[in-house]
């Protein structure tokens, strides 16, 4: 028990120690979009704008019924794009030093 605990605590510091390596990450502005398909504020910012002008049909018009009627075909092309944009993302981390547990961080972790 102790010795997981120190392990533990060993872990955590070295963790911390690495988050306070901005270096590992590149200074990108939103503005500047580093993802595709990620939003700038001010498109966020002018989307709920014109949001919260529209009547409650035109609301779920233009937010409910779009998710709704999306076919699935598109649903898994968009799937398999976000999965492979996390595999990038692990493979990245994993150049960066950084463990990456096999089916990511939330798996759960192996047998022994």
């Amino acid at each position: 028990m102790v010795k997981q605990l120190i392990e533990g605590d060993r872990l955590f510091f070295i963790a911390e120690s690495l988050a306070k390596d901005f270096s590992l990450f590149p200074q990108v502005d939103q503005e500047d979009r580093p993802v595709p398909g990620l939003l700038s504020q001010r498109d966020i910012n002018r989307r709920q704008e014109a949001l919260r002008e529209y009547n409650i049909d035109a609301y779920i018009e233009a937010v409910v019924a779009p998710a709704a009627i999306k076919p699935a075909a598109v649903l898994m092309k968009e799937l398999d794009a976000a999965m492979a944009r996390i595999k990038v993302l692990e493979d990245a981390l994993k150049a960066a030093g950084a463990a990456v547990p096999p089916g990511g961080p939330d798996a759960p972790p192996p047998p022994p």
